[in-house]
């Protein structure tokens, strides 16, 4: 997506929140946590363990990265530890799946 006049296009670094809230889409203000990378055909998606607001029960739901990765956004004041998404999306794209190391917290 093309920036504004006036904004610098967002750039990617690399890193993603291992949870934290959902920002755009019919998903908006949902909570996740990252499970994994998966590799589909050409493409790398990413598995979220998603809550809704106010509801107790999580669904897994599964993004393409390429679209979606912006969407994903932590919360300020919660310390969620960061992922090096590139080298998991490396390891995804070799073994066609890459977990969270952070599954178990």
């Amino acid at each position: 997506m093309p920036a504004r006049a006036g904004q610098e296009p967002k750039l990617w670094k690399g890193v993603l929140p291992s949870r934290g809230v959902i920002t755009s889409g019919p998903l908006t203000g949902w909570r996740y946590a990252f499970l994994q990378f998966i590799r589909i055909e050409n493409t790398i998606a990413m598995d979220l363990r998603c809550n809704r607001p106010y509801w107790p029960f999580p669904t897994t739901v599964r993004f393409r990265f390429d679209k979606h990765h912006v969407s994903v956004k932590a919360v300020s004041g919660e310390r969620a530890p960061r992922l090096d998404a590139n080298a998991l999306i490396q390891k995804c794209l070799q073994d066609g799946i890459a977990k969270s190391p952070f599954e178990n917290m």
